[in-house]
């Protein structure tokens, strides 16, 4: 069976993806993280996975509501780059710096509940990237949608771990949230309109 090749675009979204690790690896590699290399990776790694969360959310709302049916196609792959800088932004804080020392780390996780929130965002988030493939949807059955249902859980709790880290009112952790309640609307309106007892088919699965 051949296999269609993928469009211009989803090469495009692919190397946008990619973009912003490239970045940081070269101001790693080049000085230019600052004075708190530790903490501006961290944090340059975290807004990532928001924004890559956030876009994740975008194309179930395109296809059902504005039509864009090839935007379902990226779905699945947007939905794993955000796991991925999630992941990173967890192993940069906790390898980079930690040196993932339980015993430092325990201590840090303990004084912080921040950081609770924010794994809790990133253990949904892998649960979800696990269980994204079809044989994961086949297997699941009709609870596999109401697990993916739970990357609305995951975007708040990234948005309270984002607000709560910036430790003040800045306007990137208030338009977020604001970003992620115009997604969940927009997504609670297509399941209204959505017939009962259709789902979206495995080739669309969903975040």
């Amino acid at each position: 069976m051949q296999r269609t090749r993928a469009p211009w675009w989803v090469w495009l979204v692919h190397a946008a993806a990619w973009a912003p690790l490239a970045a940081l690896a070269w101001a790693a590699a080049t000085g230019g993280l600052g004075y708190d290399p530790v903490g501006e990776a961290t944090r340059r790694a975290g807004r990532c996975a928001l924004i890559m969360l956030g876009v994740a959310l975008l194309p179930g709302p395109l296809a059902r509501l504005g039509g864009v049916r090839q935007a379902l196609r990226v779905r699945r792959a947007l939905g794993l780059y955000a796991f991925g800088y999630a992941a990173l932004h967890f192993l940069v804080y906790a390898g980079w710096g930690y040196r993932f020392r339980l015993g430092d780390l325990w201590v840090a996780v303990r004084q912080s509940p921040l950081v609770w929130v924010g794994l809790g965002a990133l253990l949904i988030e892998l649960a979800l990237a696990v269980t994204s493939t079809r044989r994961w949807q086949a297997r699941l059955g009709p609870w596999w949608r109401w697990l993916h249902r739970l990357v609305f859980v995951a975007a708040a709790l990234a948005v309270v771990h984002y607000a709560w880290a910036s430790k003040d009112l800045r306007p990137e952790p208030v338009l977020a949230g604001a970003v992620l309640i115009a997604l969940l609307a927009l997504r609670l309106g297509g399941l209204r309109r959505r017939p009962s007892g259709r789902g979206p088919s495995p080739s669309t699965a969903s975040g």
